[in-house]
């Protein structure tokens, strides 16, 4: 299970965060709920919740016009905790609905977004996000909005959802890269524009 991590976290959350990633690597059941996973774990030993915790902690203190450094929990821990409650204000979507492994086959990842496109795509929109960071799966569900509008490399608009064509969490290079690219790539499409006047 996935969607919005926290209602209650989600309902007073501005923006509207949601990370679209491959698919769920974990070693319970196939009932096993991601939403409750987050809001219970610390993600500092996790890459790919750490990494998302980061962004969601860059893309809300932009919006608000401060771009902070990497806030790393050995070093800045009340800064760490911020990004841990950002990101269980946001939403996770993964296109692989079933148990998945730790690394992803993009054909497979492609199979299911083709295959279950209809679903993710009105899961999305029932969500109503205002930002979608794309972990490496951009190139297997953009067929699913035909209105899309480029607005820069790698940025999408589709009405009022900015989409954000990116690495995925847990891309073998280091967390400050990651990091400041995502920052470089929203400064440089101006897409958090429109979302920081609705903020």
């Amino acid at each position: 299970k996935d969607g919005i991590v926290d209602p209650k976290r989600w309902v007073s959350a501005r923006p509207k965060l949601l990370l679209l990633l491959k698919e769920a690597y974990h070693q319970g059941s196939e009932h096993w709920d991601l939403r409750e996973y987050v809001r219970q774990e610390n993600p500092a030993p996790h890459g790919t919740l750490r990494n998302s915790a980061y962004w969601c902690y860059a893309i809300q203190c932009m919006v608000r016009g401060s771009l902070p450094p990497v806030p790393f929990p050995n070093t800045r821990k009340s800064e760490y905790d911020k990004t841990v409650e950002f990101l269980r204000s946001s939403a996770i979507v993964n296109i692989k609905k079933s148990g998945g492994s730790s690394t992803s086959s993009d054909e497979d990842i492609a199979c299911y977004a083709k295959k279950d496109g209809p679903f993710i795509q009105q899961q999305i929109e029932w969500i109503k996000p205002d930002v979608v960071v794309c972990g490496n799966t951009w190139t297997h569900v953009e067929h699913l909005w035909q209105d899309k509008d480029c607005i820069h490399d790698g940025v999408w608009r589709v009405q009022q959802t900015v989409f954000i064509n990116f690495w995925h969490p847990s891309f073998p290079i280091s967390d400050e890269l990651k990091y400041y690219a995502l920052v470089g790539l929203l400064l440089g499409s101006r897409a958090l524009s429109n979302v920081a006047a609705a903020a």
